[in-house]
């Protein structure tokens, strides 16, 4: 009967992927990508969580199952230009573009009309954000 080595787990958490790969084949494990998450913290492709922890004992070849960042939950956003409507249709508009309407502010105009949007934030346009806020 063959008897496998035993090795101790490195730490690759917060390493890139690839890096991950090469500091546990070098320890004699497997690299066992077992989920993907978005983290405010960690950048895109590297290592969030790893099992077992580094320092375990475990025998070689072994999976070491890691979870890799998606990085930040950014999106682009388009945001409808609002500017010039009656609120009541801004609200459909927002709510057809999956967006929420924030904080609205009133104010007297001598031109225009009431409930209807002068100004808008953000402006109109693509945007990265992590709010769904207009």
């Amino acid at each position: 009967m063959f008897d496998v080595s035993d090795t101790v787990v490195p730490s690759v958490i917060g390493d890139e992927l690839y890096i991950a790969q090469e500091i546990l084949y070098d320890a004699g494990l497997k690299i066992y990508v077992s989920g993907e998450e978005f983290d405010e913290r960690i950048s895109r492709n590297k290592i969030i969580t790893q099992d077992p922890a580094s320092g375990a004992k475990v025998k070689m070849n072994r999976e070491v199952y890691v979870v890799v960042s998606k990085g930040s939950k950014v999106m682009a956003l388009n945001i409808p230009d609002l500017k010039n409507k009656e609120l009541k249709e801004a609200t459909v508009i927002i709510e057809e573009f999956g967006l929420i309407l924030g904080r609205i502010t009133y104010t007297n105009h001598f031109t225009v009309p009431k409930d209807v949007v002068i100004t808008q934030n953000p402006e109109p346009g693509n945007i990265n954000s992590n709010s769904k806020k207009c």
